[in-house]
């Protein structure tokens, strides 16, 4: 499956993301705004409760693919979050945003 297909294809610049986790489900007032698709990464902007400007941050689709192909387990929580965003081997420093995209994949029934 062509997830980096499916993301230009069906999600938006504008479009807002509800912040989901695992193990805790859909967070209030965490929602993160797609500011820009392109062939390599999606910007976002997100809340940042310290300061009055969102954080901006582009993340690359190599960290989205990475998730994407434990995807299952991670819904089922059978690895946990540890595992795979704090690898000494392969950490990914973006699984917030990228838990975000494949959750509303997800939920069109994209993926």
């Amino acid at each position: 499956m062509d997830i980096k297909k499916i993301i230009q294809d069906n999600l938006k610049v504008g479009q807002t993301l509800k912040n989901w986790t695992p193990l805790n489900g859909y967070k209030w007032r965490n929602d993160i705004i797609i500011t820009k698709i392109d062939s390599k990464s999606i910007d976002f902007e997100a809340p940042n409760p310290k300061k009055p400007e969102p954080t901006k941050v582009s993340v690359p689709y190599s960290a989205i693919i990475q998730i994407y192909e434990i995807w299952e387990d991670i819904k089922s929580q059978k690895i946990k979050h540890s595992e795979y965003a704090h690898s000494n081997e392969k950490p990914n420093y973006f699984t917030r945003y990228c838990l975000d995209v494949l959750k509303e994949l997800d939920n069109l029934n994209l993926i």
